[in-house]
């Protein structure tokens, strides 16, 4: 099994919390990213002025952890995973795609295109490109081949001063993107499209059709097939609508291109 690192700012977890994790494995660790002694590039908590375009609430002034954890990590190669995020099978072959091996990064697409005028093109210095946004819940990172790019990501994410990019792109995702492209680092994109996961609803009103409910973004590998299931919004739906007799996760949908 690959060695893990589970990161979060101090005092979020218990040290209750903090046996149990550690206690599933020997090469489990638990790390904080303003442990100013142990990290070489430690982070604070955000506040809200750091929330930016992203949603309000802890979480929103707090994506910047990611980035501080992979540059803190004690591995040279990364899987990082948002804690939502489930593998259906092991993921460590994703270290051994030849474009891994050759670029140093893979990356994920997300649902949405950044608009032409969204000046993260100009502050950036890179023409609008025609690709799809970043989801930053799954990355793969070679350190040693994204050093440079990593380091500008870490700058865009340190503090809020500098997470200005948070009001016009979404939380820290993109700026993994726009730092591999700004410094001319290579990375490989996924280029399966992301597959809507959920389960089928039947609204209250009288002889409403049943309804999808999307809460998780299927990835999959660089080959197609399915891997990840991020599950980034069993956190955000009403709760009175899940029991036993209805999972949360039962279907997916797939889209034809015309």
């Amino acid at each position: 099994m690959l060695p893990i690192e589970v990161w979060q700012f101090a005092g979020e977890l218990n040290s209750t919390h903090i046996h149990a994790i550690e206690s599933l494995g020997d090469n489990i660790r638990v790390r904080s990213a303003d442990d100013f002694k142990n990290n070489v590039f430690p982070v604070e908590k955000g506040t809200e002025k750091g929330a930016g375009k992203a949603s309000s609430g802890q979480a929103a002034r707090n994506f910047h952890i990611k980035v501080a954890a992979i540059i803190n990590s004690a591995f040279e190669e990364v899987l990082s995973l948002d804690a939502d995020v489930m593998p259906i099978r092991n993921p460590d072959y994703l270290f051994q795609y030849p474009d891994f091996k050759e670029d140093g990064a893979i990356f994920w697409p997300d649902y949405w295109k950044t608009a032409m005028w969204n000046p993260v093109w100009a502050w950036t210095g890179i023409p609008c490109l025609d690709e799809w946004e970043q989801e930053s819940g799954i990355l793969v990172i070679s350190k040693p081949k994204s050093w440079k790019a990593l380091h500008l990501s870490m700058f865009m994410n340190h503090d809020d001063d500098t997470r200005f990019w948070r009001r016009f792109i979404h939380g820290d995702k993109d700026t993994f993107r726009f730092a591999w492209h700004a410094t001319r680092t290579p990375f490989t994109y996924v280029q399966h499209w992301l597959v809507p996961g959920g389960f089928l609803h039947q609204p209250k009103k009288p002889k409403s059709p049943v309804e999808f409910c999307g809460n998780t973004m299927i990835q999959h590998d660089p080959d197609g097939r399915l891997l990840f299931l991020h599950t980034n919004l069993f956190k955000e739906l009403e709760w009175e609508l899940y029991n036993k007799s209805s999972p949360m996760l039962t279907h997916f949908k797939r889209y034809k291109r015309n």
